[in-house]
């Protein structure tokens, strides 16, 4: 192989003028924006790079430039042409074009038989991101990301990261920009297709979960994401998962290594009773999302679902005026715990139209099972829509569901109300004043009230989901302190 001719007396070093030409990677054009280096063509990420590269070198007195940059279809062509005919360009090896890394902006050819340049660049060029990748061709380097950052033309890098995984509950991977390496960036998930396809669905994220892998690679932690699979995908249908990384300084958001992947998944299993939504407003005031929560079943399973009361038509959140902090969601003659901040974020509850309300009315109403942990709402062919819940059973409950034969004893639905109603030996629903040390079913006050919860909680597995019952002492405190101001600072994810 011989050396590519140097151009000697180069001109001006660098023209931070923009131009755009067709690149190829494999074979696949793509647009290419190009500045000039030595009066060469260079992609500008690696002429950005390159000429940080440059400046270490000329302080240590190496005289480094360009012999050639980016290449066109034409020259690529010609280059090839010579190689295959040998009569001219000395024979030299050339990809076919299309496949040179010169024609992809990646790849520089360097005057290393100037003095000092190779031995600089094989002690230093890593430091800079620049690789030698051809055996017999010294002056042949390339750059594929790394490197300080920086540039005469205040190029900005693209982000660079990875989709590393999707299964039937999460789409993982990391994303990082290289101009702001220890800043947590926006990553765009399309599911259906890519970006500007009709069929794409783009779901934002942000890429700020700490990942300890990522720490010595990158030299920060929380460039990780993870974003759930909407259960309306989940219908044993092959679908692609696109996922883009967004640049900072607003300019090109590529695709991230490894994306597109794929995911085919089952329904989830659907437990618990199906409650009527009879109108698209309900559906709007509960914050429901037909994308993420919405599972389409055949007309067999959905009648396999018992069905009990329509939904509430607006949700109602309330709390003790005693200083306790629990949320209760008001659903008919049940107050129902919101067990975490996480269940308040995954039903995007409006913590700020909680109401107060006297102790004793809280507790005055039967405490029914907990919040479910997330929506999940069921269609089967005709256009009704259900929320899956669990039965509650207020006392004296004139539902249905909750009823049970007085002459036999039997249970419609074979799931007897743990408290209430016709059969019941129960309480009539009053309760004590938590502060009195009493309680409503006459056990000691020995007991803590986050006893009685979980009780409650056992109840309901043991009835199949039917139960109330009235509080015995105060509810158990748990970490609510700030959950309106965690709530309105978080995004929404479903997991």
């Amino acid at each position: 192989m011989t050396a590519p001719p140097d151009i000697g007396e180069h001109p001006a070093p660098i023209d931070c003028a923009e131009s755009t030409d067709t690149g190829y990677t494999s074979g696949n054009p793509f647009e290419i924006t190009v500045v000039h280096i030595d009066g060469r063509p260079v992609e500008k990420s690696t002429a950005n790079a390159y000429w940080v590269m440059r400046e270490a070198a000329a302080a240590a007195g190496v005289d480094m430039h360009i012999n050639s940059g980016f290449r066109t279809m034409e020259e690529q062509e010609y280059l090839y042409g010579c190689y295959i005919n040998c009569n001219c360009n000395s024979c030299n090896l050339a990809a076919k074009p299309g496949y040179s890394n010169h024609q992809s902006g990646h790849a520089l050819d360097i005057n290393t038989a100037t003095p000092g340049v190779y031995n600089w660049l094989a002690a230093n060029g890593g430091a800079y991101g620049f690789t030698e990748t051809v055996p017999g061709e010294p002056w042949h380097w390339e750059w594929w990301g790394g490197g300080p950052g920086g540039g005469a033309c205040d190029i900005s890098l693209p982000p660079t990261g990875y989709l590393d995984t999707v299964d039937c509950d999460n789409v993982y991977g990391w994303a990082q920009d290289p101009d702001a390496p220890d800043a947590s960036i926006d990553v765009h998930v399309y599911f259906n297709g890519p970006a500007g396809d009709p069929n794409g669905i783009g779901v934002p994220t942000k890429a700020d979960l700490h990942r300890e892998d990522l720490c010595m690679a990158l030299g920060s932690c929380a460039h990780g994401y993870k974003l759930g699979v909407p259960l309306s995908l989940r219908d044993n249908t092959t679908r692609p998962v696109h996922v883009y990384g967004i640049d900072i300084e607003g300019q090109k958001n590529p695709q991230l290594s490894q994306s597109p992947l794929s995911f085919t998944c089952a329904p989830p299993a659907l437990t618990g009773y199906r409650r009527h939504i009879p109108h698209p407003d309900v559906l709007a005031t509960w914050k429901f999302d037909v994308f993420w929560d919405l599972v389409t079943v055949d007309e067999p399973t959905l009648l396999a679902l018992p069905e009990w009361i329509d939904i509430e038509p607006v949700p109602q959140l309330i709390r003790a005026d005693d200083g306790t902090p629990e949320v209760y969601l008001k659903d008919g003659g049940v107050r129902r715990h919101v067990p975490s901040p996480e269940v308040a974020d995954n039903w995007d509850f409006d913590l700020g139209a909680v109401v107060t309300v006297p102790a004793a009315e809280v507790y005055a109403i039967p405490l029914g099972t907990p919040v479910r942990d997330k929506p999940v709402l069921v269609q089967g062919p005709g256009p009704e829509v259900y929320q899956l819940d669990d039965l509650q059973c207020p006392p004296d409950s004139l539902a249905p569901a909750c009823q049970v034969d007085a002459t036999t004893g039997d249970d419609p639905t074979g799931e007897a109300p743990t408290t209430g109603g016709p059969s019941g030996d129960s309480t009539d629903g009053a309760e004590s004043d938590p502060s009195s040390g009493g309680s409503s079913d006459g056990s000691s006050s020995g007991g803590s009230a986050g006893s009685a919860t979980g009780t409650a909680g056992n109840d309901a597995d043991d009835a199949g989901g039917c139960a109330c019952r009235s509080d015995s002492g105060s509810p158990q405190p748990w970490a609510f302190g700030l959950l309106v101001l965690g709530a309105l600072a978080r995004r929404r994810r479903r997991a």
